[in-house]
């Protein structure tokens, strides 16, 4: 089962220019086997930035190749400061083995509108987990058989009395 942990750590800074981003990409191929259950994303931004000098989100894809496109999954994240954020998403239909996870981090630096002038420390802990399905799928399916098993316990009754 994939397991993806990565730390990012730079400086953003502008001066008179509107927000910028930084964009940061990892990507994994040739994961086997397909899991089951779901995928849980987290990140943690830290560092000594000023609450609110920049934000994150961060996107996580399902694909078939290196940075490849395929589901894509919620974004999460938001101001630096008021993190960590997690997502759980469950795995996609179709996917094969040999299949690949990209995760991309945006920061956003947010310029102070009444400088001009926006700096950031941007230092951030994310990973990517899965999570099996928890016996949900065997519950289903010994539910079911219970049913199969009490109807046909009800029909044997009702031909024993006729």
């Amino acid at each position: 089962m994939p397991e993806i942990d990565f730390d990012v750590s730079g400086f953003l800074s502008s001066s008179g220019l509107p927000n910028g981003s930084l964009i940061v990409e990892y990507s994994v191929a040739g994961l086997t086997p397909v899991p089951t259950g779901s995928f849980v994303n987290a990140i943690n931004p830290v560092g000594p930035s000023k609450p609110g000098a920049y934000s994150e989100t961060e996107t996580t894809r399902i694909g078939s190749g290196l940075f490849g496109t395929g589901t894509t999954f919620a974004s999460i994240g938001g101001n630096s400061w008021a993190g960590p954020y997690t997502g759980s998403n469950v795995v996609p239909s179709g996917i094969t083995d040999g299949y690949s996870i990209t995760l991309q981090d945006v920061f956003t630096l947010n310029v102070d509108p009444s400088t001009g002038i926006g700096r950031a420390t941007i230092s951030d802990d994310g990973s990517l987990t899965t999570v099996p399905d928890g016996g949900s799928t065997m519950m289903l399916l010994g539910s079911a058989l219970s049913a199969v098993g009490l109807m046909k316990f009800r029909f044997r009754k009702a031909a024993v009395k006729a």
